[in-house]
């Protein structure tokens, strides 16, 4: 049976393989980020502590409010990949943060950015694909998928399906 516990258990280990991965091609292969990337990034990071919270450390009774907020990031994390490829693949007009050039430092970041030499990477450059999809494509069909499991085993309730009946495990 598969229970609330064991769906943010999924969701932790996904999320913190996901971002392994991230700082793995980041940090070993020297893809370097897009903003775009670094939002998806940070969403990751908030589900998949509130998803190890919930399935390690938090009492039962909450694990089906922890589940539904899981899923409503996720669901904004979809949001932001589909943007992202939108951007990659020219459906939608570049927007500024994402042209990849620093403007006229006017916050700490810029300048530090200015100082350090660090030029970002613009979001309509695909660094690497996969089979042709890009990894934002790939994090836009699993945020859909563990969005999905998520919102939809709080409102199912079957003794015989693929759910269990219990009300929190």
């Amino acid at each position: 049976m598969l229970t609330i516990r064991h769906i943010l258990i999924m969701t932790f280990c996904v999320g913190f393989a996901s971002l392994m991965l991230a700082w793995a091609a980041e940090h070993i292969f020297g893809l370097q980020p897009c903003v775009l990337c670094m939002y998806q990034r940070y969403i990751t990071m908030g589900v998949t502590v509130l998803a190890g919270l919930g399935a390690f450390i938090l009492p039962g009774n909450i694990r089906t409010q922890i589940l539904v907020i899981c899923g409503a990031l996720l669901l904004m994390e979809a949001g932001v990949a589909f943007y992202q490829v939108g951007i990659e693949e020219h459906w939608f007009k570049l927007p500024y943060i994402c042209t990849g050039k620093l403007a006229s430092a006017e916050t700490i970041e810029g300048l530090h950015a200015q100082l350090m030499g660090i030029s970002p990477v613009a979001c309509d450059q695909v660094s690497f694909r996969l089979f042709g999809v890009s990894l934002a494509g790939y994090n836009f069909l699993l945020s859909v998928l563990l969005a999905t499991l998520c919102l939809t085993r709080p409102l199912f309730k079957s003794r015989d399906g693929f759910f269990d009946s219990s009300p929190i495990q």
